[in-house]
């Protein structure tokens, strides 16, 4: 089993290899290594490692992330006798802008990185009060 250390170390050159741009099948090896060496860094999970300290920090920051990001998308408004719905000033339809509101801001990234820490952290009973 390879340690922390050991799988940035090799990700760092594999990088830094890719940085060069190989050409070819020697790419494609690179880029499968980098996707390896990415998917065991993930399944190390870490994050059970770090203090509860330190999670319930970053899951407040990404409370306040989220709460902010929610806030910056647009609010529909329904129309008197289409039932549809439109933002001011037409033209895009509402789902669409919030749709590339939320991809700006990585809203799905931070939502799955949310629960992630909030269910380490109900493991270790941090809600608990």
């Amino acid at each position: 089993m390879n340690t922390l250390d050991e799988l940035l170390a090799e990700l760092s050159q594999v990088l830094l290899t890719l940085e060069q741009e190989p050409e070819g099948a020697v790419r494609a090896k690179l880029e499968r290594r980098r996707d390896e060496l990415r998917e065991a860094l993930r399944d190390l999970d870490i994050d059970r490692q770090r203090p509860t300290s330190e999670l319930l920090e970053e899951h407040s920051r990404l409370k306040a992330r989220l709460k902010k990001a929610r806030g910056e998308r647009v609010k529909k408004v329904g129309t008197k006798y289409l039932g549809a719905t439109q933002t001011v000033g037409g033209g895009v339809a509402p789902t669409e802008i919030n749709r590339m509101i939320d991809e700006g801001n990585r809203f799905d990234e931070l939502a799955d990185r949310f629960d992630h820490l909030t269910e380490i952290l109900e493991s270790r009973g941090a809600f608990d009060e």
